[in-house]
């Protein structure tokens, strides 16, 4: 299979920080060397490593990004939001550096202050985009604060509820069609294990904003986290225990397969889409 994992994070020995999960079932740093020894003729054309949400800085994608470098592997990188870091601004000038991460998860971030305005200034300068992670009203929240000529993409596909009318979802698509600039990105286990449930949710994204602003090849690894899916048979487990380099794999490939009319709809899901947005 021909794609690109538009979604890892990835660490190397130097880092430092107790919250940096292993790799299951080998219990071992998700460094580039583990994480291409587990996928071996799998591996992707290209990587973009993405800040682990429970990491103090972005210090880890940049170690991986030079690791990756000395291995000859095409690889960008994205770095977390943080205006308070004073390695922030000079990451975003780096030329591997493709964006930034923001979190709405718990809450929604007040991004109007002066810093914020001329980091989102840098960052149309640099033509980056930003990441977005979040649910629900929080997510549509930090959205409506992004000016709208900065490229936006939505992380596991939005984080829609799943067998329930899910409002803020439905003004998440609308948002996404009229700005004509925000990408959703899989790999879609985050939205649920459940495939079949996943299926609707990313044809409905499809006929909203198009097939071109769909990426669902991401491996997400090292699949760390509780199961967000609140079925009583879930309660207490984590992606690890369900989700491995072949489990995603299979995943995604079948998810592209069935939201795609042809070929060509399934090369651009996984492969052609993130290429053009990241420049590779």
């Amino acid at each position: 299979m021909r794609w690109i994992d538009s979604h890892v994070h990835l660490f190397s020995d130097n880092d430092e920080n107790s919250k940096i999960p292993l790799l299951f079932p080998i219990n071992k740093l998700n460094s580039y060397d583990n994480y291409s020894e587990q996928l071996n003729e799998q591996e992707p054309e290209a990587i973009v490593v993405v800040d682990f949400s429970k990491s103090k800085d972005s210090q880890h994608v940049i170690s991986s990004l030079e690791e990756l470098k000395q291995a000859g592997k095409k690889a960008v990188g994205i770095i977390k939001g943080d205006i308070a870091n004073e390695n922030t601004k000079k990451w975003i000038e780096r030329e591997d550096i493709k964006g930034i991460r923001l979190y709405a998860i718990n809450s929604v971030p007040d991004l109007s202050s002066p810093q914020w305005q001329e980091l989102f200034t840098q960052l149309k300068e640099n033509s980056k985009h930003i990441l977005v992670f979040g649910s629900g009203n929080n997510l549509i929240g930090l959205i409506n604060q992004i000016p709208n000529d900065i490229t936006i993409l939505v992380d596991h596909l939005g984080l829609p509820k799943i067998g329930e009318n899910d409002n803020n979802f439905a003004q998440l698509l609308e948002i996404a069609r009229k700005r004509n600039n925000i990408f959703f990105k899989g790999p879609g286990y985050r939205t649920n294990l459940d495939i079949e449930k996943v299926k609707p949710i990313v044809k409905r994204i499809k006929d909203t904003v198009g097939i071109d602003k769909l990426i669902l090849g991401a491996s997400d690894a090292p699949f760390a986290g509780p199961v967000l899916d609140s079925s009583p048979e879930y309660e207490g487990k984590n992606y690890c225990e369900y989700m491995n380099f072949k489990n995603v794999l299979d995943f995604i490939s079948e998810l592209a397969n069935d939201s795609s009319s042809n070929e060509s709809e399934i090369e651009k899901t996984l492969y052609y889409n993130a290429k053009e947005l990241y420049g590779f």
